[in-house]
């Protein structure tokens, strides 16, 4: 690592995708009198460093994009700057949505055992079979023999030709699985939910984690119900950002965890509650910082 690299570098690097959890991470570490200033990388340009909290070097980026897609998503993001930074834990923050309405409430705490990716579902003709998964251009060549005849069915002549008539589908999610956390990240946020003194619930659960921006119940249902997960797991919640963090890290050893608070319930009422986001952005917050500093397990 060059001297210019170690300017940047951090133990860990906390992300934000969007101004409400921004604005109230600042606030957080203002009132933790944790530091928050305002730096340039020449390549990757602006992000905050907290300095030390607690026994951690910590820096912060403001993404300005929701969701894990493009350049400034959290896949893109959390890669370009794990590398400058040399950051070995990586933590999303801020708002995601919840599952029950009778259960949970606006300000709760969801804390990511494992994030389930439900954009990898399937999608066919009814009336047709799935077709043998390729997973590599030999594997595709290998397989186009059974492919063809789907779209044989599907087109009920050439596999050439478009149906005339449009064709109903079905959505297969039995690709879906999930992906877990970083267990020492995990394990640091368990003592703080342990510690207690909190005036709103920590759930520790699955977040479902795609692009695309829900606002239904009716999808959200869907969901539970489509995916298979197993006994001892239990989706809890769902965001935008989660997701991209799988492309930062090999599935048997992550290094990122999700911390969200719950600022509405992907319905149709979520553009009317802005004070539910910024309750929701400041627990997580207070949350993470509040756990990071009394730390003492994650060193490497």
């Amino acid at each position: 690592m060059t001297e210019n690299d170690k300017q940047h570098s951090c133990d860990i690097l906390i992300l934000v995708a969007v101004r409400s959890e921004f604005e109230q991470l600042e606030k957080a570490a203002r009132a933790f009198n944790t530091e928050f200033v305002k730096k340039f990388h020449k390549i990757l340009g602006t992000y905050y460093s907290m300095g030390k909290v607690g026994d951690y070097c910590v820096n912060a980026k403001y993404t300005r994009e929701m969701g894990p897609l493009g350049y400034r998503g959290s896949a893109s993001m959390a890669i370009n700057f794990k590398m400058a930074m040399n950051a070995s834990k990586i933590i999303q923050l801020g708002m995601c949505f919840g599952i029950s309405t009778d259960k949970q409430k606006q300000g709760d705490l969801i804390i990511s055992t494992y994030i389930v990716p439900y954009d990898r579902r399937k999608v066919f003709a009814i009336g047709t079979t799935a077709p043998v998964r390729a997973t590599t251009d030999d594997d595709r060549d290998e397989n186009k023999d059974t492919i063809l005849p789907i779209a044989a069915q599907l087109s009920q002549s050439s596999p050439n030709q478009v149906p005339s008539q449009p064709v109903d589908y079905r959505v297969d999610y039995s690709d879906v699985k999930s992906y877990p956390c970083n267990q020492d990240l995990l394990k640091m946020f368990e003592d703080e939910k342990a510690r207690g003194g909190y005036n709103h619930a920590v759930y520790l659960g699955g977040l479902l984690s795609g692009g695309a921006q829900i606002r239904s119940r009716k999808f959200v249902q869907e969901l539970i119900e489509s995916i298979q997960v197993s006994d001892d797991e239990e989706i809890k919640g769902g965001d935008m950002e989660g997701v991209g963090l799988l492309s930062v890290s090999p599935q048997d050893d992550p290094i990122w965890i999700v911390v969200k608070g719950i600022s509405d319930f992907a319905d149709e009422n979520y553009d009317r509650d802005i004070q539910g986001r910024e309750l929701a952005c400041l627990n997580s917050a207070n949350f993470v910082l509040n756990a990071i500093s009394k730390c003492k397990a994650i060193r490497n």
